[in-house]
């Protein structure tokens, strides 16, 4: 039982428990809700609803022996009206089965019991005064088998019972010319019957009602919680501001991508890349816009970052970092250098900037065949020495640590991307 699944509004669990707090009675949900206790009643009340209409089909046709017995010289139009009725239950009931979506399962239980209590009286309408009596007793029966065995909705219970007692009355008075002592005692016994057969239903429906809410309850909670902690999960390892990963992310991934391809015996590439003089713009043009420069700047590291493996994560502040598994140091340097052109092609203004007047980034790139570093984090270290070089040679530009055996001061490629 789903209602998210059924394409209404989810109820939060504080809905539910307001429900479960009110006064405890079998009147139905308001409509989203009725709708998704019906599904839940034709699903759990299904295979009772089977058996005791069966039940029920069985002793309906059994009284049949009633009517020979009573009513034996109009037999034929006694068992026409009786059987012609069975027919049409079962034929309605053949209809449900295939129209689920347009009548619910307690409007089946309606319908049925309806058209047995009309075929009930109209075989009273032709019983002799002797025979009334036992009529007026399977009409009770026929009551207390529905509303309580087969738990007909109460509302729906209640609607039969008026139209059975408007016609019972209808009968008596109208067709059969009853005495009015008769017509008393009938109404006395029917009246009865059916109050103690709707009470019990209205009771045992409210039970049902609070057992369901306090199921949905259980399952809000559940999935609130669930929420809740895919949402901290989420927070744990994604940057809130960019969307991007976070730094812890980004150390599981890079281990996780280092092992395989350390088994794999393919290059792994890691990407340091810096806003340049990020702190004069964030001076300049106030944090908002520093928090909007870099979401950009994060868009356009994401689009670099598309293949099965691949991680952009923000490294603290205005620094990002890049893992490229399968790159080798030339494949991953001319991609960044790409990248470099394109953020200062955004023309993001820094009028301040020391290097031109949008905002630029700088970048440094390491790439290895895992094993002939002790650790990934060597290679981290390395894309951020050649961050620095790149940094220290005017920003906005790339540099790659070409040889990770040696120092990385010692050999490194720069190439200039400033513009003119």
């Amino acid at each position: 039982m789903n209602m998210d699944d059924q394409g209404h509004k989810p109820l939060h669990s504080e809905d539910v428990q307001r429900l479960l707090d009110g006064p405890q009675r079998g009147d139905p949900f308001r409509e989203s809700l009725e709708s998704l206790y019906q599904q839940d009643q034709a699903r759990r009340r299904e295979p009772q609803l089977r058996s005791g209409l069966m039940l029920g089909l069985v002793v309906y046709t059994l009284f049949g022996i009633i009517d020979w017995l009573l009513m034996r010289d109009m037999i034929g139009m006694v068992w026409l009206i009786r059987f012609g009725s069975l027919l049409m239950v079962l034929a309605f009931l053949g209809i449900w089965q295939s129209h689920r979506k347009v009548f619910q399962v307690g409007q089946a239980r309606y319908i049925s019991t309806l058209l047995m209590a009309l075929a009930i009286e109209g075989i009273m309408a032709l019983a002799p005064p002797p025979a009334r009596d036992a009529y007026l007793m399977t009409q009770v029966l026929l009551f207390l088998f529905s509303f309580i065995l087969l738990r007909t909705p109460f509302h729906y219970a209640l609607l039969v019972t008026v139209i059975v007692v408007m016609l019972h009355n209808l009968v008596l008075i109208s067709v059969v010319g009853a005495p009015a002592l008769e017509i008393i005692i009938h109404n006395i016994l029917l009246m009865g019957a059916a109050g103690i057969a709707l009470l019990t239903s209205y009771t045992l429906e409210g039970g049902e009602r609070r057992s369901f809410l306090q199921t949905l309850l259980a399952q809000r909670q559940k999935a609130e919680i669930e929420e809740i902690n895919t949402l901290l999960e989420r927070l744990s390892v994604e940057d809130p501001l960019t969307g991007l990963a976070n730094r812890r992310r980004f150390e599981s991934i890079l281990d996780e991508e280092w092992r395989r391809c350390l088994r794999q015996e393919i290059p792994l590439a890691v990407m340091m890349v810096d806003v340049d003089s990020f702190k004069l713009y964030n001076d300049t043009y106030g944090h908002q816009a520093g928090d909007e420069c870099l979401s950009r700047i994060a868009h356009e590291l994401r689009l670099f970052a598309r293949r099965p493996g691949d991680c952009v994560a923000r490294y603290g502040g205005e620094e990002f970092v890049i893992v490229w598994p399968g790159a080798t140091v030339e494949e991953a340097y001319m991609e960044m250098q790409k990248l470099v052109s394109q953020i200062s092609s955004l023309r993001i203004r820094h009028h301040v900037s020391p290097v031109c007047d949008v905002v630029t980034v700088s970048a440094g790139v390491a790439a290895c065949v895992p094993g002939t570093h002790d650790s990934p984090y060597r290679l981290v270290r390395d894309a951020d020495m050649a961050l620095y070089h790149a940094k220290h040679q005017g920003r906005n530009r790339c540099v790659q640590a070409q040889d990770l055996a040696s120092p990385p001061t010692a050999d490194i490629v720069v190439l200039n991307t400033s513009r003119p």
